[in-house]
């Protein structure tokens, strides 16, 4: 039965795909993808024309379906008369790619006419008469004659058991020499002979003398649109010889088997053996099967890789026959999360002229330059050395530092010495010994760090338990300088024990400025710019209330200054309120032992009405002789 034309499937053609924007990125997004069929690879007319919104991942692919657009599908036509069509793709702002050749699967539309094959019904392929040589009753009539005559062809509706001498009548129709070649429509629906030829039961293709059960002459075997391969399969096992867009590849399809390569010296041997899990073994198929990849045929010295030794990782492992030693076999080298790890129970040793360790200066993780890492991603803090700058010169420097593998962490690094008595010291010179440049030493009581520089110490002390608990200085008889800014010293202390701030002069216990303008002697006697030292200073203050003065006139009040003496400097401090009277000054003397006159005098002609009290400060200062 035929169905109604209402309910019959369209005509689609699947078609995936991957486009490139015109800043050659992945596609994505939806966007508008004109589908084009021709004729030719390049250039020609379109044959058929169909544009819809496709829908794009984030790698830039999608899937269409060719004719969803129309109702009928794809044109029936494009493909009726078997010659190759191909597939042109375009759009705004797409990279246009290649015209894509259609194969197999939209020549299958073809089938859509199937109620007639090359154009004639199937009653004009019924079987020809073994009595006549003449067609069937049901066989339309043709007076055509030779090979393309369809009176003598084929019928795809031949039954299996018609006689074999038909099918030799029906294949030498179609040329005198075409016996046991597989016969074909060629494109003007005549039938022809193939290139696959069947005798004795091998079948040859391009070959009429097939010397196996399958004989193909040629140098190129093709399958597929993108991956080439020849299969083989049995009961047991199958596996495939092909090319895909990676390379030539060779692969054993049933699951847990392996690949194996035999050599013959005069029986089979198996001499290298690729495990489903990936295990490689060379020489000895025995160590493979248990899971081992052995490079050695002798099962004395090895090497090859196990698995369980640390949980699922795997191993590289070089194994003695007989132990060393110390009874130690198996040298490990393990990959996990940070890198490579290597595990023996004994000493590792490395002869070598020169031990140099490098790592990839992009290593996201390593740093710039060459890298030594001694610890444990696990651990709290390891060892970390990197040498930054390999142009060398003056900026090429190497650090240490206490850290974790990744960065994330650090911690304190340790220096430690057997003896607390023994000085852990730094060496300078050609080959590391010649001249100490620094020590630190200690005992119970107290540690030292102490620097050399020829005649010169310095030092850095902690002691524990008396008066001086920290202390930083020289040893020897020089004078310890601060300095900024890699200039000139800003303080000095002197071995005397006067100290300088701003210049370099041993003259007294404390002198600042250039050319020690300020000075402290030993008795805290000031002297400022060279003048008379002053050798005290007495400050205080008393609240005064003078009465009215009258014009032209001076009061006087008295403030006790304890210790003030006769001819000491007096400095007054008067308030607003006194020092804002019009016309009257005011100035103080010691008068006395112990006492200091404050005076107020009136230098106006009217009287200066009763003032208010206030606090009047008086600083005496006494001077050296």
């Amino acid at each position: 039965m035929s169905s109604a034309p209402d309910t019959a499937v369209p005509r689609l053609i699947k078609f995936s795909g991957m486009l490139k924007d015109g800043k050659g990125e992945a596609k994505t997004g939806v966007a508008g993808v004109t589908f084009a069929i021709y004729a030719d690879q390049e250039g020609g007319a379109t044959l058929w024309m169909e544009t819809q919104n496709v829908t794009f991942d984030e790698a830039g692919r999608y899937t269409a379906l060719l004719g969803a657009e129309s109702s009928e599908g794809v044109p029936l036509e494009l493909f009726s008369t078997g010659q190759t069509r191909w597939l042109g793709i375009e759009g705004a702002d797409i990279q246009q790619p290649p015209r894509v050749l259609l194969v197999s699967v939209p020549y299958a539309l073809k089938a859509a006419d199937a109620e007639t094959v090359g154009g004639m019904p199937a009653s004009a392929f019924a079987l020809a008469s073994s009595q006549t040589g003449g067609t069937g009753l049901a066989s339309q009539s043709s007076t055509g004659t030779g090979p393309a005559s369809l009176a003598t062809t084929v019928s795809p509706s031949t039954k299996p058991n018609a006689s074999k001498s038909s099918a030799k009548a029906a294949a030498a129709a179609v040329t005198p020499d075409a016996d046991d070649f597989l016969a074909k429509f060629d494109a003007t629906a005549n039938l022809v002979p193939s290139a696959i030829f069947e005798s004795n039961g091998n079948v040859g293709i391009g070959t009429s003398n097939p010397l196996a059960s399958l004989h193909v002459n040629g140098n190129i075997l093709l399958n597929g649109p993108n991956t080439h391969s020849v299969q083989v399969g049995g009961a047991a096992s199958s596996g495939r010889f092909g090319q895909d867009l990676h390379g030539t590849f060779l692969a054993s399809d049933s699951a847990g088997s392996s690949l194996r390569f035999l050599t013959n010296d005069g029986r089979l041997n198996e001499w290298l053996r690729i495990g489903s899990l990936g295990n490689v073994n060379i020489g000895s198929a025995q160590a493979a099967q248990q899971g081992e990849a052995v490079f050695a045929p002798d099962n004395a010295d090895t090497v090859h890789s196990v698995i369980g030794q640390a949980g699922s990782q795997y191993h590289f492992r070089l194994s003695r026959a007989t132990p060393d030693t110390g009874g130690f076999k198996d040298f490990l080298i393990a990959p996990y999360k940070y890198g490579m790890a290597i595990e023996y129970p004994g000493t590792i040793e490395v002869w070598s002229g020169n031990f140099s360790v490098h790592f990839n200066p992009t290593c996201p993780r390593c740093g710039p330059g060459a890298n030594l890492w001694v610890g444990d991603e696990i651990d709290s803090g390891g060892l970390w050395a990197t040498a930054i700058h390999n142009g060398g010169g003056t900026n090429s420097k190497v650090i240490l530092a206490a850290d974790r593998f990744d960065h994330t962490s650090h911690g304190s690094m340790n220096f430690v010495v057997r003896n607390i008595t023994d000085a852990f010291k730094f060496d300078v010179g050609p080959w590391g010994s010649e001249v100490m440049a620094a020590q630190i030493s200690g005992t119970a009581s107290v540690s030292n760090m102490d620097l050399y520089n020829g005649p010169v110490q310095a030092t850095l002390r902690a002691a524990n338990g008396t008066t001086m608990d920290a202390e930083i200085g020289s040893t020897s008889n020089h004078p310890v300088s601060l300095f900024a800014n890699n200039g000139a010293a800003r303080v000095t202390l002197f071995p005397s024990g006067n100290f300088s701030i701003g210049n370099n002069s041993d003259m007294a216990p404390l002198a600042v400025g250039t050319a020690a303008q300020f000075q402290v002697s030993s008795a805290g006697a000031v002297t400022i710019g060279g003048g008379t030292p002053i050798t005290q200073h007495i400050s205080t203050t008393a609240s005064l209330d003078f009465p009215g003065i009258a014009g032209n006139s001076c009061d006087t009040l008295t403030v006790p200054v304890n210790g003030a003496a006769d001819g000491d400097s007096v400095a007054l401090g008067i308030s607003n309120a006194l020092g804002s009277l019009d016309g009257v000054t005011w100035f103080g003397w010691v008068s006395g032992p112990g006492v200091v006159s404050v005076r107020a005098c009136n230098t106006a002609r009217d009287r200066v009405p009763d003032p208010p009290p206030a606090n009047v400060r008086v600083d005496v200062w006494q001077h050296g002789s």
